[in-house]
């Protein structure tokens, strides 16, 4: 939300008392992260978080984005990447120049949306961010914040030309690198003043506008027929439920949420998309209505928890809105304000959750995973844990009367990569240094190959690398690539 939940609650109530229903204002401020970017390492390590929203906004005294505004935020993300922590940072207005008004955004809205300040934004400022950190380990980007928004209001024309401008100029200077996420939408999503759950509030509506202004008046369909997507490789939503009537929340109004959304990448052909969720909470605390308490805060996560995990086939993974309380009086946090960190009662259910290493989804560990995990670098060099087609947890591969235990990782110093335990009392690895994971699941994967029986290792001849399997072996030579025997 980037927002001040203060002003947020405030208007929320006018929202109840006048009986008009509008969007809330949006200012700018494993599968399981926090938004923010400024809380301490430490403390995101010790709630096993696995990703961050993080925000990147012109530093006060520049104008565009030369390394002096770049060494504002380069140690932080730095720190964060180098820690194993998957970054989606987020690109929008705050981004920009500073002094341009929200009326120079919404020029055009009745054609196509494109104006010169959108093709000076992306040519300029969007662009130039993505090309410096995606070398720098960031791996998504999250393309403005909530343009359904009412206090940031962007027509669904523009929002559509946004999209188009990055998307299309990204290609064009070579940067949209294979393992690169560019996530549209961030809609607004909210409900539960007065029971009006519906496609609307979900930000659903705003998003089909969105594709079919940029397919009828925009470069949509020329952008699907050139790089093969439309502009977008993945959605975000924020969803914000119940927010001054905690006691009404339910699982089920959170999951219509999430489906609504996804039904629209799924009528334009996109079904294939995840949905980042990059914001969602409650309060422990709302003065104004004294409905809000840890108990309900810690009963709400777990019901939103559950309902992420309902969706797990498109849901990648969810960013919960804060990690701490930051004094401006919103509660959202999972702890007190800095620097004492104070832990409310959901922040051990929270962790127990985001710790997916070595785990299966009934919440039982598997020791050789994890044991392994944890001794050969944990989070640094593995990532977190994500759902490859199997579900993020520990979970039973086969075929071809071969098995194995396994968990996907990625966001660590080894990319993408695979822990396998099939009953032999040790686990091994496959990754992608050489190639193998890649080849190993493109072709026949268990099935074919059945587990691999040792780590990959170096042949005496110091030039061809190999990992056995038990039914077949993978080579790897800089001259020839992969291939097995």
């Amino acid at each position: 939300m980037e927002r001040k939940v203060n002003m947020k609650t405030i208007l929320l109530v006018i929202a109840l008392l006048l009986v008009t229903i509008c969007a809330l204002p949006s200012y700018a401020a494993g599968p399981l992260g926090v938004y923010g970017g400024g809380t301490p390492l430490s403390q995101l390590q010790s709630a096993h978080v696995g990703w961050v929203r993080y925000p990147i906004r012109m530093p006060s005294g520049h104008t565009s984005w030369d390394q002096g505004a770049f060494d504002s935020y380069d140690s932080s993300v730095a720190t964060l990447v180098n820690a194993g922590i998957q970054v989606v940072m987020l690109i929008n207005h705050e981004s920009y120049k500073p002094g341009v008004p929200l009326s120079s955004w919404n020029v055009n809205s009745g054609g196509s949306g494109n104006n010169d300040t959108i093709n000076d934004f992306a040519q300029n400022y969007a662009v130039p961010i993505i090309l410096h950190y995606e070398t720098r380990g960031v791996k998504g980007f999250e393309i403005w914040n909530e343009p359904n928004g009412s206090g940031w209001y962007i027509q669904p024309s523009c929002y559509s030309s946004i999209l188009t401008e990055v998307y299309c100029r990204l290609h064009y200077a070579g940067g949209h690198i294979p393992g690169l996420t560019i996530i549209g939408g961030s809609m607004y999503g909210w409900g539960g003043i007065a029971g009006e759950y519906n496609s609307a509030n979900a930000g659903a509506d705003y998003l089909r506008s969105v594709y079919s202004i940029g397919k009828s008046r925009g470069a949509w369909d020329y952008c699907k027929s050139t790089f093969g997507s439309y502009p977008l490789d993945a959605v975000s939503q924020h969803v914000y439920l119940n927010t001054i009537y905690p006691q009404n929340f339910t699982q089920a109004n959170f999951e219509s949420y999430l489906d609504y959304v996804h039904q629209v990448l799924s009528d334009y052909g996109d079904g294939a998309k995840k949905t980042y969720v990059t914001e969602w909470g409650f309060e422990s605390s709302c003065p104004l209505t004294n409905n809000c308490n840890q108990t309900n805060q810690t009963a709400n996560l777990k019901l939103a928890f559950s309902a992420l995990v309902a969706k797990q086939s498109y849901v990648k993974a969810s960013m919960w809105y804060r990690y701490e309380d930051v004094g401006d009086g919103e509660y959202f946090g999972l702890t007190g304000v800095q620097p004492n960190y104070t832990h409310k009662d959901c922040w051990q259910y929270y962790t127990n959750r985001a710790t997916y290493e070595g785990k299966r989804s009934d919440g039982t560990i598997n020791t050789i995973i994890q044991n392994y995990f944890t001794s050969n670098g944990g989070q640094a060099v593995y990532g977190n844990p994500f759902d490859n087609g199997g579900t993020p947890w520990v979970h039973y591969y086969s075929g071809n009367n071969h098995w194995a235990n396994i968990q996907d990782y990625d966001g660590g110093s080894r990319g993408k990569c695979c822990l396998f335990e099939n009953g032999k009392g040790w686990c091994v690895e496959m990754n992608n240094n050489h190639g193998f994971w890649n080849y190993y699941t493109a072709n026949g994967g268990i099935s074919f190959f059945d587990a691999p029986s040792e780590n990959e290792h170096v042949q005496s001849d110091g030039v061809t690398w190999e990992q056995q399997c038990y039914a077949h072996t993978l080579y790897w030579t800089s001259a020839r690539g992969v291939w097995y025997q």
